[in-house]
């Protein structure tokens, strides 16, 4: 049965979806695979719902673009979102740590930096300014965008396609805005932040591939870059000056945990990355895709198993997103 606080009980009592999580399934009704709060800016992915087989080992991703201005809990997180699989966290951010808004800490947790998203020239963000441009629920997919311009003189757009069950494809487009549009380049540095438990390295056999694993080695995800695989990648946990590779342990507490960093350089960028789950009894061993277009406002990546599919990204104005078997 249900046991829960004096806070929640009453919301869980009128929300069968609620109570259905709170309760891993034994009570309560499940939500859909893929739910889309636009206003509020975040969007949630899961593979399923199902209690058979472990509650806890699906794949689930939260994506935020939430800007509301004046609320004294926002961090700078925009175009963030964590990940979540096999009954452990994989992607993270760094927590709450304290409230004092003078201790370093505190300063560095509510960063750009300290979340899953794109800095540009090593600085961080903050604004108003993000939101989610639109959503889409289709047959083995699901996809998200979201913007913001809350770096000066740039516009950062993010589509994250959960490509059922276990993959996600992240397009990242960095583009300058007025008078950022001239000849000198810039560095852009797309951040991933590990769980605490796990250790991440590049592989040395595949150009563009970091593989994280846990303590005893086994491989839980892995991180593939699509475009330029030869941008340098590294790789930092608990580092000191400045603060990078820390998530809080408890309040006023923090903890190493590794943070992969993937750089390009130019006059803007794109990053397509696909991040793939693994676990030691469902790893997904089939290739992950291979770009078929990464130019204009279209990206294609194509599967090289037999049958295979094709992921058509539509990432221009408009969210288009198509999955079909390969031609």
């Amino acid at each position: 049965r249900l046991t829960l606080g004096s806070t929640l009980r009453p919301v869980a009592q009128r929300s069968a979806l609620l109570r259905y999580a709170l309760t891993e399934g034994r009570e309560g009704s499940p939500g859909g695979r893929f739910m889309l709060y636009r206003d509020e800016g975040y969007a949630f992915f899961r593979d399923t719902w199902t209690p058979d087989g472990g509650y806890g080992a699906a794949f689930h991703a939260v994506f935020t673009a939430a800007a509301h201005a004046g609320l004294g809990h926002k961090q700078w997180d925009d175009l963030s979102f964590v990940l979540y699989a096999f009954g452990a966290p994989l992607l993270v951010d760094a927590g709450a740590y304290s409230y004092d808004a003078a201790d370093p800490a505190r300063r560095y947790v509510v960063s750009a930096k300290a979340h899953n998203t794109v800095i540009v020239d090593d600085v961080g963000f903050e604004g108003w300014t993000a939101r989610i441009e639109a959503g889409v629920d289709g047959e083995g997919f699901a996809a998200v965008r979201g913007s913001h311009a809350n770096d000066p003189g740039w516009r950062h757009r993010r589509t994250l396609v959960h490509l059922r069950p276990y993959r996600l494809v992240v397009v990242d487009d960095v583009v300058p805005t007025g008078t950022r549009a001239g000849v000198v380049e810039h560095t852009f540095d797309q951040l991933f932040h590990l769980a605490p438990h796990l250790d991440a390295a590049a592989d040395p056999a595949q150009p563009g591939v970091v593989v994280a694993r846990d303590a005893t080695g086994a491989a839980k995800l892995r991180i593939r870059q699509l475009v330029e695989p030869e941008r340098p990648v590294t790789v930092v946990r608990g580092a000191t000056q400045p603060l990078q590779g820390w998530v809080t342990k408890a309040h006023g507490e923090l903890e190493p945990a590794s943070v992969v960093a993937t750089q390009a350089r130019g006059r803007r960028a794109r990053f397509v990355t696909v991040i793939t789950a693994l676990s030691d009894t469902s790893a997904d061993s089939s290739p992950d895709p291979v770009i078929a277009v990464a130019e204009g406002d279209e990206v294609a990546l194509a599967e090289t198993t037999a049958p295979g599919r094709e992921l058509r990204i539509g990432v221009g104005d408009a969210l288009a997103v198509e999955l079909r078997p390969r031609r």
